[in-house]
């Protein structure tokens, strides 16, 4: 509605993502029986982020300054280990993986 309370035309439109390459956009838009207008193209980037996500995860967590644990360092005894699950062996991920991470997500 305009300031003069005047209805503005309604405009509806529908999107379409088309990832195979087989037909163009506009062809696909014909082809449903719709009109094509220039400037409908809209670009879909196809981008993995698979390592980029497997990255993040391996990444340690980060500490805040100025907390820190003046408790000594539980030692166990073999008795203590019996009952107790095995922690998971954490592998952090190397410079090149997060080189390609920033890249990635950037």
């Amino acid at each position: 509605m305009t300031a003069g309370a005047i209805l503005k035309q309604r405009y509806a439109w529908s999107t379409y993502a088309l990832l195979s390459s087989e037909c163009s956009l506009e062809e696909k838009v014909r082809a449903d029986g719709a009109s094509w207008i220039a400037g409908m193209a809209v670009r879909i980037l196809d981008v993995d982020v698979a390592e980029a996500a497997s990255v993040l995860k391996r990444l340690p967590e980060p500490k805040l300054q100025g907390y820190y644990n003046l408790w000594p360092r539980i030692i166990y005894e073999f008795s203590d280990l019996v009952g107790q699950e095995p922690r998971p062996m954490r592998v952090l991920p190397s410079p090149a993986a997060i080189s390609r991470m920033e890249e990635t997500l950037t």
